[in-house]
């Protein structure tokens, strides 16, 4: 009987460590980041900041006055990142069900092209300052050569004025969002067109055809989604894309 006794405490002792898995709630779970960036060809421009330069000494300080930059237009065009408006809906299937659950969404909004992918954000070249030396002549200064895709020329030289930041859904830059093991995550996008009112001033940027492609980055490690990340180069081409987290 003492036997017996002891076999079953012995069974339940080994069964409480056998099931006894239990993890911490956050295990598993996971960031993933869905970036969107365009590619076409823009027009070259050289532009400087100016001011009047009070004491003639080549040099910005008080009391000198910032004028608008003097901007000069090369006629030739470069292969570079252009922003473009697109809309956008990003959806998750949770592990062990069958069914979309809605994370944000721009379609059927007011602002259904409010995401923007990515701005040209490089220098091609600096370029030389240029002053007299003469009191109360201009100051041509931090001369730079840039894309019509950077945001220095569309404002400072095409004179657009409250542009919107490169944003995915509302968040800057990129989209993030928690998931865990087993879940999938799903992004839609599409192109706006270049006669959609929505595209300007982007529509007056790019000198040739124009691409969108996704990336997806868990834990910011790159990984490579399942589907069409690419739009292609024709009007209101689309991403579809899916991810399951391993």
């Amino acid at each position: 009987m003492r036997t017996t006794w002891l076999l079953i405490a012995l069974a339940a002792i080994l069964s409480g460590f056998a099931c006894d898995t239990r993890q911490p709630t956050d295990a598993g779970i996971q960031e993933i980041s869905i970036t969107v960036t365009g590619t076409g060809t823009a027009q070259i421009w050289n532009i400087w900041d100016v001011y009047v330069d009070v004491d003639g000494d080549c040099e910005i300080s008080p009391p000198d006055t910032q004028l608008d930059p003097e901007c000069v237009g090369l006629g030739t065009t470069l292969a570079t990142t252009v922003p473009w408006r697109y809309s956008a809906v990003l959806t998750v299937i949770r592990a062990g069900t069958t069914t979309e659950e809605l994370i944000a969404t721009s379609l059927g909004t007011s602002n259904e092209f409010s995401s923007v992918s990515f701005y040209d954000d490089t220098v091609i070249r600096e370029l030389q300052d240029q002053c007299s030396g003469i009191p109360g002549n201009v100051l041509w200064t931090n001369g730079r050569q840039l894309t019509a895709a950077h945001k220095d020329v569309l404002e400072g030289c095409l004179q657009y004025s409250g542009l919107p930041p490169a944003n995915v859904l509302g968040s800057p830059g990129a989209y993030t969002v928690e998931v865990g093991q087993g879940d999938t995550v799903i992004f839609r996008s599409r192109k706006a067109r270049s006669n959609e009112g929505t595209s300007t001033p982007y529509n007056t940027i790019s000198a040739g055809p124009l691409e969108q492609f996704a990336e997806v980055f868990v834990d910011g490690v790159s990984v490579v989604p399942q589907g069409d990340a690419a739009t292609g180069s024709a009007e209101g081409g689309g991403i579809s894309i899916s991810t399951r987290i391993r």
